[in-house]
């Protein structure tokens, strides 16, 4: 779970407000589900920040051509899922939000006026960093960067931000990581495929999945990692598999609040 900064965050004066984005398709599709990837952005908002913020993107994806039905379904199931693991984690100065609720402000339909960009999923993101800083204060941003790629990670936007005058600082962390070698990374919030990712839902079953992927040392290293990042940052994690100690994670996330 490396991090690299953009505009050293020990630089940042406290109260250090966090902002995160979890975004909800690609081109192509919706997601199938909230990877436990998505943990280690969180984690790092924890144990960085007094405040976070956490957006999720269905607005952006009414972009891509997704029904409104459909985005929906998913973008309460993700903000549920997420509302539950803060829950039961203990955590506070949380705030989640859909970015739908912010598009109908006149504050933040003020600042996508005032960006352009061809693209409009990507105009919709970089007025998400422009109006958070503005208005809710975040002066970190949290993301995912892939090595060597400027436009399939979060490096791309956070570029545009700075561009357009913002001044919070980035931290990335390593993208998620599938269990297929045929696309060995993703974004940690976007699940393709449900049976090449471990999922934060109820009844998942880490152990079995890992019996039958393909790429399983990187994955097995990434989940690893996150494991300890949640050891160190939670609750020890008792000894066992790697399906095991997956499986107490999910459980201590998602119990009954």
């Amino acid at each position: 779970m490396e991090r690299r900064a953009q505009n050293d965050i020990s630089r940042l004066a406290p109260p250090v407000t966090a902002f995160l984005g979890v975004g909800l398709c690609n081109r192509e599709k919706l997601s199938a589900g909230l990877p436990i990837d998505v943990l280690g952005m969180l984690l790092a908002a924890e144990a960085l920040a007094e405040r976070k913020l956490v957006l999720v993107a269905d607005a952006h994806a009414h972009t891509n051509g997704f029904g409104n039905g459909e985005v929906a379904a998913v973008a309460n199931s993700v903000k549920r899922t997420l509302e539950r693991v803060v829950a039961n984690l203990g955590w506070s100065g949380w705030k989640i939000v859909l970015s739908s609720d912010l598009f109908q402000t006149q504050e933040f339909q003020g600042v996508l006026e005032s960006v352009s960009h061809e693209n409009p999923y990507v105009r919709a993101e970089l007025a998400d960093i422009l109006f958070l800083e503005r208005f809710e204060g975040a002066n970190l941003k949290i993301g995912w960067a892939l090595n060597g790629s400027r436009d399939s990670s979060e490096v791309f936007f956070d570029s545009l931000a700075r561009e357009n005058g913002s001044g919070m600082s980035f931290v990335y962390l390593k993208p998620g990581v599938t269990l297929e070698s045929k696309a060995p990374r993703a974004p940690p919030y976007f699940c393709g495929n449900p049976e090449t990712r471990i999922i934060l839902k109820a009844g998942e079953e880490p152990g079995r999945k890992l019996s039958f992927g393909d790429n399983l040392d990187a994955a097995g290293n990434f989940l690893n990692g996150l494991v300890r990042m949640f050891g160190e940052i939670v609750e020890r994690v008792p000894s066992g598999r790697l399906g095991e100690r997956l499986s107490f994670v999910i459980g201590r996330c998602l119990c009954d609040v």
